[in-house]
């Protein structure tokens, strides 16, 4: 299995996973269109490369902030202390430290964004929600409440009045997270929780690889993803892998960043 995916991660990249076993892969990593096998060959890559603080820099500049690092690069990353009280923490693909900042990265490749599960069927048929933000019963559990998630202790609604200035005790119909916004909700939820609790600058990106038909790249081009939030720290901001692949050709020319570009275009699919 270690083989398969192996190959499917650029070759500059491979010093920077020190054991393949402990990674908790996705189901299809092996395949062409993996975005993590995407996001550990770009991240990876810079990571092990000289010039990673340098651009690293560079794209928190274009966030408004002024940090030469140095940085460390981790991906697959959960926060420990758990503040949104999820079942399971969202786990940001890439995270990028410094002292003084965080540079949040989700990353897409063939895929949209996630929706919510509580709209979803469980194995007899029922969803946990309707759909709208008002008062139900969770049919799944019995548990009355305008979310479902926030029947299971989940703090999302207490955090997105302060993100999005939504009023979380009236209703909404229909839920404006219960599909494409979900999982760009989390993640501002989680850039806000960040830099509340750790005090550093926290800035937050969707990568992408930027062709027409893939979802995100025509989501971007389109007028962007998610909904706007109120902060510098919890608005996100468009980063395809083409410019970051730029911005290190930029500051180091070398013949690795062709390369890597070529090697992430020749995995998209064909269009129909």
């Amino acid at each position: 299995m270690f083989d398969e995916i192996r190959s499917n991660i650029f070759p500059a990249a491979h010093k920077f996973i020190t054991n393949w076993a402990s990674v908790p892969w996705h189901t299809y990593a092996h395949r062409p269109h993996s975005s993590q096998a995407l996001a550990f060959s770009v991240f990876g890559t810079l990571s092990e490369s000289s010039v990673r603080d340098e651009v690293f820099s560079r794209i928190a500049g274009r966030a408004g902030l002024s940090d030469s690092g140095p940085w460390s690069v981790l991906l697959e990353w959960q926060d420990a202390t758990n503040q949104l009280r999820e079942p399971r923490p969202t786990q940001v693909d890439a995270v990028v430290v410094s002292e003084n900042s965080i540079l949040l990265f989700e990353c897409k490749f063939t895929e949209p964004g996630g929706q919510c599960s509580q709209v979803k069927q469980d194995s007899r048929k029922r969803t946990a929600c309707n759909t709208r933000y008002e008062m139900q019963t969770n049919i799944q559990n019995g548990i009355l409440a305008r979310c479902a998630l926030s029947g299971k202790g989940v703090r999302y609604w207490d955090i997105i009045p302060e993100v999005y200035g939504m009023d979380a005790g009236i209703d909404h119909a229909p839920c404006p997270f219960a599909f494409d916004n979900y999982q760009w909700m989390r993640n501002s939820l989680l850039a806000h929780s960040l830099h509340k609790s750790t005090g550093k600058s926290v800035r937050l990106f969707v990568v992408y690889c930027d062709v027409p038909g893939l979802p995100t790249a025509d989501k971007v081009r389109s007028g962007g993803v998610g909904l706007a939030a109120r902060s510098e720290e919890t608005s996100i901001r468009p980063l395809s892998y083409q410019d970051i692949i730029a911005i290190a050709a930029e500051t180091e020319p070398s013949p690795v960043w062709g390369e890597l570009e070529s090697w992430m275009l020749s995995r998209v699919p064909p269009r129909r």
